[in-house]
């Protein structure tokens, strides 16, 4: 990652925690989710010339809806707005296993579903720093690099299952053809 992104982040990282702790309390008073699981996410981004930071919460309305992950939000925001570099995530919550890789760790991870979504996102690199903050105390902090996440979780991405499944389609096409050919 460039040095001027990394010193950015360094002057900007209470920013981002505050704004994080903040998106998380809105979600709390909109009720955002129904069973009362509540995450707030802030992102610096970067737009070639500019850096902002960006926020946004999970919402699931009911069982079985429709969920926004905070994390999805506040890139699509930075997105939207043009700012296409992402240089930081953080991600403010409680602490709960992750369902896709069953990791349970000291802060909220991005979730399976935020960790392919990123993954799909060519402004999210390797190298984004991810900085992830217990919400009941927030001098409890985990800073790692995206692909150290993903690591962490051992899920693939969308590429990795992607070039996985077009492998398997054509050793499947391979031994149907070897049965037909004479």
């Amino acid at each position: 990652m460039d040095i001027k992104h990394i010193l950015e982040y360094q002057r900007q990282e209470e920013m981002l925690v505050k704004a994080a702790i903040l998106a998380y309390v809105a979600a709390e008073l909109a009720k955002s989710n129904y069973r009362g699981f509540y995450v707030g996410c802030s992102v610096l981004a970067y737009n070639g010339y500019y850096y902002q930071i960006f926020t946004g919460i999970n919402q699931m309305d009911e069982r079985g809806g429709i969920k926004i992950c905070a994390e999805q939000q506040a890139i699509g925001n930075a997105r939207e707005a043009g700012y296409l570099q992402i240089i930081a995530i953080t991600v403010v919550g409680n602490c709960q296993r992750d369902g896709t890789s069953g990791h349970y760790s000291i802060t909220l991870h991005p979730c399976g579903g935020c960790r392919r979504y990123c993954s799909a996102f060519s402004g999210v690199s390797s190298e984004t720093i991810v900085l992830t903050v217990r919400i009941d105390n927030p001098k409890i902090r985990e800073e790692h690099t995206f692909q150290q996440i993903v690591l962490l979780h051992n899920v693939k991405t969308w590429k990795e299952i992607f070039s996985s499944r077009i492998s398997s389609v054509y050793s499947q096409f391979k031994l149907l053809i070897s049965r037909y050919s004479y």
